[in-house]
């Protein structure tokens, strides 16, 4: 009876690596599936966010192009009413009055025109800005969340980026106030893209890392988003990505 007891003994101590290395790959596969729906959620979340913030720029830039235009529209007519006053000015009376009320109608609309000015350069810049962190802040956004159910894991990534660049066109160039529409490659352009890796067993704990086989495991989550525009207005979308 003790020497059965003791082969049991010896079998199990010999199962005993065996076994440890089943429960660190389950360990593992379970840690594997958790983080791979971590990473596509955060990733296309993010993106999602920082291209919808770009849409909404655009939107409210193109929206001022009315504006722009009726703009453009009054400096004509008020150069010209100041040239035509300033060959009346001889004029008694009605001269002085006509030039004096030229000159104020010019410099009203020189005054609004630069105001506009101000609203489309910083609706451009904020476009610009979102455009260029959003790969950062997606990537941000999918360690924080993985590493918030890791603690005290040493995250090991690889990490490869592309940020959009919110192209827009200006018309009439050089134009204070000229309407801004996306370039004709825009949607293109405005292509954000991350693809973030993570090693599985950097999730472990470091007794079960040592365990795990030596293949390595890893996950990798790849999203995609652009701007493009559906139904006559232009919206954040995701890309389908491989």
């Amino acid at each position: 009876m003790k020497n059965q007891n003791g082969f049991g003994v010896v079998g199990l101590l010999v199962l005993l690596p065996f076994l440890l290395s089943v429960l660190a790959a389950i360990g593992a596969a379970a840690l594997a599936f958790k983080a791979d729906a971590h990473l596509k959620h955060e990733c296309r979340v993010s993106v999602l966010g920082s291209q919808r913030e770009a849409a909404d720029a655009l939107k409210k830039l193109m929206k001022l192009n009315r504006r722009a235009r009726s703009l453009r529209n009054q400096k004509k007519q008020a150069d010209r009413a100041l040239k035509l006053a300033r060959a009346g000015a001889a004029v008694p009376v009605a001269g002085p009055a006509a030039l004096a009320a030229a000159q104020a109608w010019v410099a009203t609309v020189q005054v609004l025109r630069a105001e506009l000015s101000v609203e489309q350069t910083d609706l451009i810049l904020r476009g610009k800005r979102a455009s260029l962190f959003a790969a950062t802040r997606a990537r941000a956004a999918v360690m924080s969340a993985v590493a918030t159910e890791n603690r005290g894991s040493r995250l090991s990534t690889r990490t490869s980026s592309r940020t959009g660049v919110f192209n827009v066109t200006a018309s009439p160039k050089g134009d204070l106030t000229p309407d801004y529409e996306p370039a004709p490659t825009f949607e293109k352009d405005q292509v954000v893209d991350l693809d973030v890796t993570v090693d599985v067993a950097s999730l472990l704990p470091s007794w079960l890392r040592e365990l795990l086989p030596g293949r390595k495991l890893t996950v990798s989550s790849h999203c995609q988003a652009t701007i493009a525009k559906k139904e006559n207005t232009w919206v954040e979308t995701l890309n389908q990505v491989r």
